[in-house]
């Protein structure tokens, strides 16, 4: 399971810019996520593990077989459908990580914040990959 930051941060308090003589922009990335440990970015980081393997269990090794089933556009058009889904809930989590990062890469909260969505990610992403090469 996804363990958040010690400390809790807002978005607002994590992407405050560096002291420097000349401050760079800082995205608003509260339309993403609220924070590095809100409740919202722990449950998609948990439902992206849960939907990743139960998609898994119900289409690896079946592909082929709902491509040339007799309700293939339906049974194809459905896997697909979750597929997208997933792929737009991993990318959300990996943008908000991401540029976060990319705010301030010397910042080692931001830097393992990002690892740990990044390695999520990954793996996810590594356990999808049937369906791209079924």
């Amino acid at each position: 399971m996804f363990s958040a930051p010690p400390t809790p941060r807002s978005v607002a308090e994590a992407a405050a810019p560096a002291q420097t003589a000349e401050s760079l922009p800082e995205w608003n990335l509260a339309d993403l996520y609220p924070a590095t440990n809100s409740p919202q970015l722990l449950d998609d980081l948990a439902k992206a593990e849960r939907e990743v393997a139960q998609f898994g269990k119900d289409y690896r090794g079946r592909v082929k077989s709902l491509a040339e089933g007799a309700n293939a556009s339906v049974d194809l058009g459905a896997a697909v459908k979750r597929y997208e889904a997933l792929q737009d809930l991993l990318g959300r989590l990996m943008s908000f990580a991401g540029l976060l990062y990319s705010g301030d890469t010397t910042d080692p909260g931001r830097a393992k914040f990002y690892g740990d969505v990044q390695e999520k990610v990954t793996n996810a992403s590594a356990q999808l990959l049937f369906f791209q090469l079924e």
